[in-house]
């Protein structure tokens, strides 16, 4: 019930004070209006591919696709590729092959440098959705990245930078940066830039002025595709 005396906090009404709205399944939006709470649903996995390429004399810089039409009414949501395994001078690049929503391909460029000695493995999921529009896609992982740096004479302090723009209609939300493993060194993650729409994380990795020293760490980048009113869960 709204608090007596006031004609607030009902579906359809204005909020009361403190974002509050009564009726069960229902919150308050950037309106201030007491609206129903959004469907909220986890995206299914339309494709998966592990994949390592390289170990050439000449290098690679090969596309590897992953996925392909989305299933019958679904449309696609976003990617994941996360580096399982890599050697310096190694790069996956994941991108849509197209403009379409209900296009589910991606296509990931492997490249190495000319060493018979260097790789890189690469896991990619692709993601797709049946929910209604307007519904909302719980935090999904835009990017996902272990990344090496180090074991260098005179230290280093590099940057590197995880993630990309957010999928259309998504804004970001957080990133999480884990060192994996090293045994002396620093990681640490930023926003590239103050535009929500932007879910590029840029990683500082220093490490002091040893050839022994490294670290390794892991970036996830997290983006959803619209803000729940207050009070919806």
């Amino acid at each position: 019930m709204s608090p007596i005396g006031q004609n607030c906090g009902r579906l359809g009404q204005m909020c009361c004070p403190s974002n509050y709205c009564s009726d069960v399944g229902t919150g308050c939006d950037s309106s201030n209006n007491c609206v129903g709470c959004p469907t909220i649903v986890a995206p299914t996995l339309r494709a998966h591919l592990n994949l390592t390429d390289g170990n050439n004399f000449f290098g690679v810089n090969n596309g590897h696709t992953v996925g392909g039409a989305c299933d019958p009414g679904f449309t696609r949501v976003s990617f994941e590729t996360t580096v399982v395994a890599t050697s310096s001078g190694s790069s996956c690049t994941p991108s849509w092959v197209s403009s379409d929503v209900h296009d589910c391909t991606v296509n990931v460029q492997y490249q190495t440098p000319g060493d018979l000695s260097k790789s890189i493995t690469c896991d990619t999921q692709v993601f797709e959705t049946n929910a209604p529009h307007g519904a909302l896609l719980s935090p999904i992982t835009r990017s996902d990245l272990t990344q090496f740096d180090g074991n260098n004479l005179f230290g280093v302090h590099n940057v590197h930078m995880i993630g990309g723009p957010c999928d259309p209609g998504f804004t970001r939300t957080t990133f999480q940066t884990t060192p994996i493993a090293g045994n002396g060194g620093t990681c640490t993650p930023a926003w590239a830039t103050n535009d929500v729409h932007d879910c590029t994380v840029a990683v500082t990795y220093v490490t002091p002025a040893d050839i022994t020293k490294g670290i390794t760490c892991e970036t996830r980048v997290f983006e959803t595709n619209i803000s729940a009113p207050i009070g919806c869960q």
